[in-house]
């Protein structure tokens, strides 16, 4: 199984040129390589030859997948044998379908063509095939495409976080408004930070209202017992729910880093404050432009005149 570090990205994906479904797939190995054509230019006389380089060729990438029973991996549909494997390889063998998109874990998403695959049964691994993909680069129209590889980043990262934690808390039986408001929050962040001509502002607005969502949706759970009454139980209370907290501090460190991008890694820290104040007096005590701090905290404190006590708000660290 992937650790879980690299589940964090979620699951491989691959979907076909008339894109009519995704499979997913638990992916048990990647592997990829890349060649440059080199010419030598050999002359009388003279040692060694003069290189040109004439490009590279089509990137291949090679991949394990494992469909199983009980597999464990989320977004992955279970049982994933033998209807859900037999699907997949009837998509892999449709003639003439041009271009598909394959997304790789870690990775990121590439266009390219299926080559070939290799399956392998056991007799010692009942309800389960290992199917080996190759796939190669595919430059469209003989132009260069967006789908070059980036790795994952902060910019990125947010929405596997979410559904990740979104699919723990179903799974716990909690979910809601807030939560769905959360998730929006984190694609409209999302958004700002992949569109390169949005200003600052605005991505740090989005990153401030996810923080914010984010300390109501946890206040929210802790407080459901004391509101709700009659013995109900906190769902996140107990060592099953170790899953959602930590999504939870996943999706709140990339937003930092989101919110640090634009003023240096480590800049912007949150603080809180015992008493009731305005946006304006917490610029008056940490001696800060309050234009900067609306901008930080705008679309995530639920009121700019009168911060509750102990609401965490966004200040460039000093």
């Amino acid at each position: 199984m992937p650790s879980d570090s690299f589940s964090l990205f979620g699951p491989a994906r691959w979907t076909p040129a008339d894109r009519s479904r995704t499979f997913a797939l638990v992916l048990v190995q990647n592997e990829g390589e890349h060649e440059r054509r080199l010419v030598e230019r050999k002359r009388p006389g003279l040692e060694g030859s003069p290189l040109d380089d004439t490009g590279s060729d089509a990137k291949p990438y090679t991949l394990r997948a494992l469909f199983k029973n009980g597999h464990g991996v989320a977004d992955v549909p279970d049982p994933a044998y033998p209807q859900y494997c037999n699907d997949f390889l009837e998509a892999l063998e449709q003639r003439g379908k041009g271009t598909s998109t394959l997304y790789v874990p870690g990775r990121g998403e590439k266009r390219v063509r299926f080559k070939k695959y290799h399956y392998a049964q056991s007799i010692n691994a009942r309800d389960a095939e290992l199917i080996d993909l190759i796939f190669v680069d595919d430059l469209e129209n003989e132009h260069v495409t967006a789908g070059a590889f980036s790795l994952p980043s902060a910019k990125t990262a947010g929405p596997v976080i979410t559904r990740k934690l979104l699919a723990d808390a179903r799974a716990l039986g909690v979910g809601g408004d807030l939560l769905g408001k959360l998730e929006a929050a984190v694609n409209r962040m999302n958004a700002a930070a992949m569109a390169p001509f949005d200003s600052a502002a605005a991505l740090q607005q989005r990153v401030g209202e996810v923080l914010g969502l984010l300390h109501r949706v946890e206040l929210n759970l802790a407080t459901a017992p004391r509101r709700l009454g009659n013995g109900a139980v906190n769902p996140i209370a107990h060592a099953e729910a170790s899953a959602v907290h930590l999504g939870f501090a996943q999706l709140r460190d990339t937003a930092h880093r989101q919110a640090s991008a634009t003023y240096g890694e480590g800049s912007v820290v949150e603080r809180s404050y015992p008493v009731p104040l305005s946006i304006y007096e917490v610029a008056t005590i940490e001696r800060q432009d309050p234009g900067e701090l609306l901008n930080l905290n705008v679309r995530r404190l639920p009121s700019l005149v009168a911060i509750p006590p102990g609401f965490p708000v966004l200040v460039k660290a000093a």
